[in-house]
């Protein structure tokens, strides 16, 4: 079998899995061919995840074979040519079969079934272009919780209220909520973390992704995201996540216009000289203008102005960090803060996209 090592390469960078697994069937790659192309699996069972990529070839041959994923890994990127030859090397008993890559050659492993245990019934909920939702995920990422102690918010919340896809996180300290116009069968579920950052990996181009779920076991269901090459399954959240429509409900209507590109450089100024854990920035406003303060020991450290739309007079403290991630995941140049008062929540809006962060005592 011949290929472009370019291409194996770039299909193995899909995929991730552990330098030291527990058990070695976690650290197989399951190589087999399916018409012209080579299709490469690798599933770890105790995450729930199984990733499967289709490879085109130049020529192929028959093969159905499991090697240790990071023994494959090390020896195609050592490989310098153009193309890589792949081809079975049988011994004499058929017990020590090698894979020969090139001039190198690594053990066959043939002790384990060469399928997947994800092969389910899935039901299609929705269509869409890969980029879209990996960028949707990549938006949203920032506010995913690290808190091992909340399952219900370690992961990105998928559902389809009010007839749009809707992406949400939050470690309750701040929230992203991104949505599309984008037509979805009825669900509400949770990708976990570590899936979230292997989706925006493996789905860069603009061919479209059918996602599909199984929910045939109870507290055991199954996303899986499929292109044209790239197919990839994971387990979800079992657990509900915390209804953000209700901390909705509880938003001002104070309206403030802003320049998100001058209220981002002013935060990161002001962060630079904060010097508690929660980077305490006083947000001021007053008359059409936005003041943005850092205090320590009672005197101002920091103190810049910009113009805003809104005659309110407020003074409230954020979290500078958790701000500024908010911001940098929204694309529009400008933006409506709606507020309440000092103790409630601050709303940040743009077309598609929903930041919302609690403010802190000052």
């Amino acid at each position: 079998m011949e290929l472009k090592t370019k291409t194996l390469v770039n299909a193995l960078n899909h995929i991730h899995f552990d330098k030291k697994p527990i058990d070695e069937s976690f650290n197989l790659l399951f190589l087999n061919t399916i018409e012209n192309k080579l299709s490469l699996n690798y599933t770890h069972h105790s995450e729930g995840k199984s990733i499967n990529i289709l490879v085109d070839c130049e020529v192929a041959s028959d093969m159905n074979i499991a090697v240790d994923i990071q023994e494959f890994i090390k020896l195609v990127k050592t490989i310098k040519s153009d193309t890589i030859v792949l081809s079975i090397d049988y011994d004499n008993l058929k017990i020590n079969n090698k894979l020969k890559i090139n001039n190198y050659s690594i053990l066959i492993f043939k002790d384990y079934a060469l399928t997947t245990s994800f092969e389910k019934e899935y039901t299609k909920i929705l269509e869409m272009p890969s980029n879209q939702f990996a960028k949707m995920l990549n938006q949203v990422k920032p506010a995913i919780s690290k808190d091992p102690a909340r399952c219900d918010i370690k992961g990105v919340n998928i559902n389809n209220i009010n007839n749009k896809l809707n992406l949400v996180s939050t470690d309750s300290k701040f929230m992203i909520i991104k949505t599309a116009d984008i037509y979805t069968q009825d669900f509400n579920e949770i990708i976990p973390d570590f899936a979230v950052k292997q989706i925006i990996k493996a789905f860069k181009s603009d061919e479209l992704i059918t996602l599909s779920l199984d929910k045939t076991i109870k507290y055991n269901s199954f996303l899986k995201i499929e292109s044209n090459n790239i197919s990839l399954v994971l387990r979800l959240i079992d657990d509900e996540y915390p209804d953000y429509t209700k901390i909705l409900s509880l938003v001002g209507n104070e309206v403030v216009i802003v320049n998100k590109k001058e209220l981002m450089a002013i935060t990161q100024e002001a962060m630079a000289i904060t010097t508690d854990n929660q980077n305490t920035i006083i947000f001021n406003f007053e008359n059409n203008i936005l003041e943005i303060k850092v205090k320590r020991q009672n005197k101002i450290r920091y103190s810049n102005q910009m113009a805003i739309k809104s005659l309110m007079k407020l003074e409230m403290g954020f979290d500078a960090g958790k701000l500024l991630n908010i911001l940098k995941s929204i694309d529009d140049d400008i933006i409506t803060l709606k507020l309440k008062d000092s103790q409630g929540i601050m709303q940040i809006v743009t077309d598609n996209l929903t930041g919302l962060i609690m403010p802190i005592r000052i």
